[in-house]
């Protein structure tokens, strides 16, 4: 009787002075003889005419593992070569060369290409998972495992050619190889895939490169991660608008998804940019946005939100962990349904750079059916973004997502203060490149410790009025943050009695300093003067160089 594979490797580890413990259906755990182990790290596993051999430490690779026993990757094959037998009469044929490298032959090929096993699909039953994998052997894997599974011939850079019609209406897991070729080969099947099968998702392995490898290291069908395959670019077509409209209908103020009349934070169709320090507690006010966009609270911080009218995009870039806690103290099991219903979540860096491709984030919330995108954080999202060619890249992506109709909230951080500048208090405070910030509607700072459960707000750059600046109280235990000690304009002006309140008086409480920028005394001015054609207050002008405009409640002038 010939040795088979298994039978191979087996003996091999044993010759080696190697722990063997065989276990039943073809599967053992060996010391790996590549590294020193004092406890088996090693599993082999017999399937179909072939044996898998993976070790569970990360530095181990299995060509390492077979160096070490005289083998070669034809040696995990019960012979030397497999043919491999399409329906529609294709062979396949995989042998290795003489340096060791795998090879294939094919013969009786069609035009058109067809699915592996094409036949045995048309008796899965409606609901049960078909994996479409990447080669023969993979196939071989997933059914060692008690899966159905299929794949096309030719290689990764022929799915294109293949028939896959036998997987409509079918429930289609994809598993794609974790390399340039997998990525390339899993564009090609998400542009033929939608409209055929009944549902579908895209994995990876959980370990090591393909199927093979991660059934070899002991994980399940269940037990594949997450992938998101690169979209193709889509031609969109030219959508102009006629001057007169857009020029002219324009609203008195500015409509807000997040603020209160001109007291705008978030402004539909602009970006907001939430920045800060690690700690200060962006991702509670994100969260807390989260609640109010998808329909479970009115308000934050005071200003009214509004509700989206699809669902959500999260993208939980940064730290995804932090977020979850964040998010679990914010929510509760009663609000599960809707959460489903109206969040979609992508976990981890996004499927391709974004601004090396600007497209991603429309076809990412075209996918979700979301009219709303969180961004966290903005680094995550896009590589080098100090780079000016990268902040234009990120630019261009979040302008084609409000182009669209999608409201974007982004978090970002701060550039390390300088020895003149500890507080940070402009735009050239944020990090990274100008880009940025040029094209946020709205670029909003928390500033201070870590952990601090009071932070200051700044509204560094406004789609109408400034909003702020105030004191933030963080409840981390809720998830619930409040604005503390808000200067009241109107209180202020009363306490002034017949003197009446200048700007300069107004801007050292507004903003807690001595003395007033000029830029902050214009900002206190222009916040009296908002009242006074409110016909709340009134001002008797001053005159250049001498007694500044005084304001007064309108009833206590009149008298």
């Amino acid at each position: 009787m010939n040795e088979t594979a298994y039978d191979r490797v087996v003996r091999k580890l044993r010759e080696h002075g190697r722990k063997v413990i065989e276990k039943s259906g073809g599967r053992a755990d060996a010391t790996c003889p590549a590294h020193d182990d004092h406890s088996p790290s090693l599993s082999v596993t017999a399937i179909n005419g072939r044996t898998l051999v993976w070790c569970h430490n990360p530095e181990c690779d299995t060509r390492d593992v077979l160096a070490e026993l005289e083998l070669t990757m034809a040696d995990l094959y019960d012979e030397r070569s497999a043919t491999y037998r399409y329906d529609d009469g294709r062979t396949v044929r995989r042998y290795y060369d003489e340096r060791g490298k795998k090879r294939f032959t094919q013969t009786g090929a069609t035009a058109t290409s067809t699915l592996y096993h094409r036949e045995a699909l048309a008796a899965v039953q409606p609901g049960r998972t078909v994996f479409l994998v990447e080669g023969e052997a993979d196939v071989d894997a997933i059914e060692s495992a008690g899966g159905v599974a299929t794949t096309g011939p030719q290689g990764a850079d022929s799915f294109h050619k293949v028939d896959i019609e036998p997987l409509r209406g079918h429930w289609v897991t994809v598993i794609v190889d974790r390399d340039g070729a997998g990525d390339k080969w899993a564009a090609q099947v998400a542009e033929k895939i939608d409209g055929i099968a009944a549902k579908y998702r895209f994995m990876r392995a959980a370990a090591g490169k393909d199927a093979s490898d991660h059934i070899a290291a002991g994980y399940g069908l269940t037990d594949f991660e997450p992938y998101a395959p690169p979209l193709p670019e889509k031609p969109r077509p030219f959508a102009f608008l006629k001057g007169g409209s857009f020029v002219l209908d324009v609203p008195d103020v500015a409509p807000a998804v997040w603020g209160d009349g001109k007291e705008v934070i978030w402004a539909q169709g602009e970006a907001l940019m939430l920045c800060g320090p690690s700690g200060v507690g962006k991702t509670t006010i994100a969260v807390q946005l989260l609640r109010a966009r998808v329909g479970l609270q009115t308000k934050v911080l005071g200003y009214s939100v509004a509700e989206t009218s699809t669902r959500v995009l999260y993208l939980v870039m940064d730290r995804p962990a932090q977020f979850r806690r964040a998010a679990a103290r914010a929510f509760t099991e009663e609000e599960r349904k809707l959460l489903d219903d109206r969040m979609v979540v992508w976990k981890g860096p996004p499927p391709q750079d974004v601004a090396a491709r600007p497209a991603l984030l429309i076809e990412m919330c075209e996918a979700a059916g979301a009219d709303t995108l969180f961004i966290d954080s903005i680094k995550d999202a896009a590589v080098g973004i100090a780079k000016d060619e990268v902040g234009a890249g990120y630019n261009r992506a979040r302008q084609n997502a409000l182009s669209e109709g999608v409201e974007v909230i982004e978090l970002h951080h701060m550039r390390k203060g300088s020895s003149d500048n500890k507080t940070p208090n402009t735009l050239d405070d944020i990090y990274g490149s100008t880009w940025l910030t040029a094209g946020a509607g709205s670029v909003a700072l928390l500033w201070g410790e870590a952990g601090d459960p009071i932070v200051k707000w700044r509204h560094l750059k406004q789609p109408e009025v400034e909003v702020g600046p105030f004191d933030v109280v963080h409840d981390h235990e809720r998830g619930v943050s409040e604005v503390e000690q808000r200067i009241d304009l109107i209180a202020a002006v009363s306490r002034s009695g017949i003197r009446g309140l200048t700007a300069l008086e107004y801007a050292v409480l507004l903003f807690e300093v001595a003395k007033p920028t000029a830029a902050q005394k214009k900002r206190a001015q222009r916040a009296l003067d908002r009242k006074v054609t409110e016909g709340v207050l009134s001002c008797i002008e001053g005159s250049p160089g001498g007694d500044p405009s005084r304001y007064y409640l309108r009833q206590a002038a009149a008298a």
